[in-house]
């Protein structure tokens, strides 16, 4: 009778008391996964967005030094050569970061569009938005590279599946290591 009793209470559901080692090592985890992965897929993201960027908006390939207050850049080798494109690459990496692990948690939930509350729909619009964007960023900075102005390129679009299925990807266990899950 004991043991059903404890097999009844370790259910999905109800949540399951842990050892002080057990958390120390699921939140290790998880801030580990978040370190490297986004890590790393920040560096490829700032570098191949910011490309995207100045082809698709030439205005953000304009020289910081050339804004106002900024003209001492001007004067530093390492500042010289900064434009507009990885800051607002930076601000596209940060709300991917943000929204898609929000989105997937939602998803998680099964609950449809309509049955969320209108923050959770804010976020499921502005994460899609910011996607869709995304992709049609990489999508350009990869034909550029690799064809110049050709308008549709296989290799281009296969890379751009193969960048948001990662980043998906990276939000969904990003998702599921969180050690402060609700489950259920």
């Amino acid at each position: 009778m004991g043991v059903l009793r404890r097999l009844e209470f370790t259910s999905a559901y109800v949540p399951q008391r842990r050892s002080v080692g057990v958390i120390i090592f699921l939140h290790l985890r998880y801030w580990l996964w978040q370190a490297v992965s986004k890590g790393f897929l920040g560096f490829i993201y700032l570098a191949v967005i910011s490309e995207g960027l100045r082809v698709l908006v030439p205005a953000l390939g304009q020289k910081m030094y050339k804004l106002p207050l900024l003209g001492f850049l001007r004067m530093y080798e390492a500042t010289y050569r900064l434009d507009l494109a990885p800051f607002f690459a930076m601000f596209l990496l940060i709300g991917v970061f943000v929204l898609w692990p929000r989105i997937i948690a939602v998803w998680m939930t099964g609950r449809s569009f309509w049955e969320c509350s209108s923050e959770q729909r804010l976020v499921v619009v502005l994460g899609s938005g910011i996607l869709f964007a995304d992709a049609v960023l990489f999508y350009y900075a990869m034909t550029q590279m690799t064809w110049g102005e050709s308008t549709l390129s296989f290799s281009g679009l296969v890379a751009t599946v193969a960048y948001v299925g990662v980043l998906v990807f990276v939000s969904w266990f990003s998702v599921v290591l969180n050690p402060n899950r609700k489950v259920g």
